[in-house]
């Protein structure tokens, strides 16, 4: 996706979305977010909209927000019937502090330039660095500005605008419970047991926000694992298995970079196989970044993995492998 983005040959996806369950979704792990959702137009929320490139932005931006700013953030959420698109407004104090510059690390010597600033413990939030999340605006066929006021105080306010296509109609919630051609023809059984294990918190949570509500995790039992290290896998292969019953689907990343110094890579492929040793029957998928043929081949060498999927595929791809591999396999095992 963000070699896409990059690139520029990344291709919008609008499917309908409740606006209202996406913030939720995405500020439910964050203290000190004040939200405000004006819905006059959109009624209860829903609009059809790019959600993955929606929820990116809101996640990177109120990260930054939280980071860089004062601890606390506004957030407001409007649909612009003149412009058909939805806006997100972040707002927070700017938290003024020293920072260094390291020259070794700048692309730049202009001191205003957000490359030339050296990560400090709190960095002054005028410097915090939001090409990426205009990047994923632009993606999206959107736009994004960063400007600065000042309050009643005095005090130096930062707020942040992106702005995304989004369409709405009169019958946008009876759409909602449709197929728009936005979801595969075949479907999964509802409420699957899914474990998913990936080295990147922001990919983690991208599939539990998206890729489990697209595919009707059951939320309850499906586990998301973010290993720090080889006890946390070890904790993680055990949820595979309990409580009972088993996870029907389990998402491996290939190469698992663990956070602890010195920790050598682990290969979801062995990890496949060790499930497989332990008497896992369920779909075993890897998600990776690298997927050309070679590579699948090398992937499925041994039998464990029953699809491999890209990182670069787009939620919608992605959900049609998995369900596709799913109902294969689920009907090799009934004959």
């Amino acid at each position: 996706m963000l070699v896409e983005l990059a690139s520029g040959t990344y291709r919008t996806n609008l499917s309908p979305v409740n606006v209202q369950n996406l913030v939720r979704g995405t500020v439910e792990d964050k203290d000190h977010v004040d939200v405000s959702i004006v819905d006059e137009t959109i009624g209860i929320g829903t609009v059809h909209v790019d959600e993955t490139m929606a929820w990116v932005v809101l996640e990177n931006a109120m990260n930054n927000a939280l980071e860089h700013g004062d601890g606390k953030v506004s957030l407001l959420v409007r649909y612009n019937s003149n412009t058909n698109s939805i806006e997100f407004t972040i707002e927070n104090k700017v938290q003024e502090g020293e920072y260094k510059r390291d020259r070794s690390m700048s692309l730049t010597d202009d001191p205003d330039e957000p490359d030339s600033i050296l990560r400090s413990k709190r960095p002054p939030s005028t410097h915090c660095g939001m090409r990426h999340v205009a990047l994923a605006c632009q993606g999206a066929g959107g736009t994004s500005r960063l400007e600065f006021s000042s309050d009643e105080m005095g005090e130096r306010i930062a707020v942040f605008t992106a702005s995304m296509p989004a369409i709405v109609t009169p019958s946008c919630l009876e759409e909602a419970s449709l197929n728009l051609g936005n979801e595969p023809v075949m479907n999964l059984p509802r409420m699957l047991k899914i474990c998913a294990l990936d080295d990147s918190s922001i990919i983690c949570k991208g599939i539990r926000q998206i890729l489990f509500k697209a595919l009707e995790a059951d939320y309850e039992t499906s586990v998301v694992c973010c290993p720090r290290n080889a006890s946390d896998v070890t904790t993680f292969m055990d949820q595979i298995f309990s409580p009972p019953p088993s996870a029907e689907i389990v998402l491996l990343d290939q190469n698992i970079d663990l956070g602890d110094v010195g920790a050598p890579r682990m290969l979801g492929t062995n990890l496949a196989d060790e499930l497989r040793l332990r008497g896992y029957e369920g779909l075993l998928v890897i998600r990776s970044a690298n997927t050309t043929v070679s590579d699948d081949n090398e992937y499925l060498r041994s039998g464990s993995v029953d699809v491999c999927i890209g990182k670069h595929e787009t939620q919608k791809n992605a959900v049609e492998l998995i369900v596709k591999a799913y109902i294969s396999k689920n009907k090799i095992n009934d004959d």
